[in-house]
């Protein structure tokens, strides 16, 4: 592919639209909160969304708490994609139906995430060890979905990335849209993985025509450009960078388009920049927007605990902090 191919949405081989952009936010539970996403949206730092997973426990989600619970992401106007999670085949497909009447782009299934929690429930991430049950869910949740693409995140494997080959070909037996694939196992969570692109590469090798997204250790635009040399992914899904530069999903594609003269901006900027504007939406809709949790929580992953703003603003009362927005910095 080309670097310009990066910038078209990713289809099959048919030519339908699987995701209308190839550079995604990766889903992030936790992380992805109305706030966050209200200033990645009025700052323009993505053209679409997969949401962090709606958990399917016990009974299909009402329509009414569906879209509550997409809320942050449709008001965007931007297309989205809503991850889904859950190990009762009827259930997610009752799920994925509900929300395909809801107007979504596509359904992701959550087969990733290594929360003991999680895990203890089996799902996410405990799917991978369970495959007769992953594929059941899949082929399920297709048939619910009424044509819209159907994908899965997932690791290399749960305890050891001898798991990958069973996993993958079980995948392709089922044949989701698009995978979203994470270099880690389950059991590595987020530790530091010499060989992520190796993983990586011999995944996008396997599928052959399955497209796959990278995701993992995507901090920079470096490692976005190292990442697309080294694998040959059809795409990027940018997580635990984002928080730290919220600007680097549009950086990204900024670097790829040959029309366009990359030129990054400072650190400092860039948070101050997207702290303002949220501090800004909290001013203006505090009965929406305003958590003083969350917000110390942003300034934490754009700066960090030892910077001298982070340590300002702790001792800083809300209202100070509401009253003099430019004299924060």
């Amino acid at each position: 592919m080309n670097k310009e191919d990066y910038l078209k949405p990713l289809v099959d081989e048919r030519g339908r639209e699987l995701l209308p952009c190839r550079i995604v936010p990766s889903p992030m539970e936790g992380v992805m909160t109305d706030l966050f996403c209200r200033t990645m949206i009025e700052l323009k730092l993505t053209d679409c969304w997969i949401s962090p997973f709606i958990r399917i426990s016990n009974a299909v989600p009402g329509i009414k708490s569906l879209k509550g619970k997409i809320r942050r992401f449709t008001e965007s106007g931007l297309p989205l994609t809503v991850q889904i999670m859950g190990n009762d085949p009827s259930f997610m497909a009752g799920t994925a139906k509900e929300l395909a009447s809801l107007g979504v782009k596509g359904i992701n299934i959550n087969l990733a995430c290594p929360s003991k929690t999680v895990l203890k429930n089996n799902s996410g991430g405990a799917l991978l060890k369970k495959i007769p049950l992953m594929k059941e869910i899949i082929t399920a949740v297709k048939d619910g979905a009424g044509g819209l693409p159907v994908s899965v995140k997932i690791r290399s494997g749960f305890s050891s990335i001898s798991e990958t080959p069973l996993i993958l070909d079980a995948l392709l037996e089922v044949a989701p849209a698009y995978v979203i694939f994470h270099f880690r196992t389950v059991a590595e969570e987020y530790e530091d993985v010499p060989d992520g692109l190796k993983r990586t590469y011999r995944a996008v090798k396997f599928f052959g025509e399955i497209p796959l997204i990278a995701s993992g250790d995507i901090f920079s635009v470096a490692d976005a450009s190292s990442t697309i040399a080294a694998t040959g992914c059809a795409g990027l899904a940018a997580g635990r960078g984002l928080l730290k530069n919220p600007f680097l999903i549009r950086e990204i594609l900024e670097s790829l388009d040959s029309e366009k003269i990359f030129q990054e901006k400072s650190h400092e900027e860039k948070a101050a920049l997207f702290f303002m504007k949220t501090l800004d939406l909290a001013r203006e809709n505090p009965s929406r927007y305003w958590n003083r949790s969350s917000i110390i929580e942003s300034a934490r992953n754009l700066w960090g605990v030892e910077h001298p703003f982070f340590k300002k603003l702790l001792s800083m009362t809300d209202k100070e902090i509401l009253a003099s927005l430019k004299d924060l910095f």
